[in-house]
């Protein structure tokens, strides 16, 4: 990948956007993943009773 100082501004502008997809994208990925979590610590309580 090429350097920030060398970009065009549409080149930034679409650099950013994708970063941005990127991390909306890793916030579901990681609410998906603690839902689970929650999940299995909830069996887990369950098992203990």
């Amino acid at each position: 990948m090429e350097s920030i100082e060398s970009m065009t501004i549409e080149q930034l502008k679409e650099r950013a956007a994708l970063l941005a997809s990127e991390m909306d994208a890793n916030d579901e990925e990681n609410r998906a993943y603690q839902s689970e979590i929650d999940k299995i610590y909830a069996r887990i309580d369950a098992q203990k009773s």
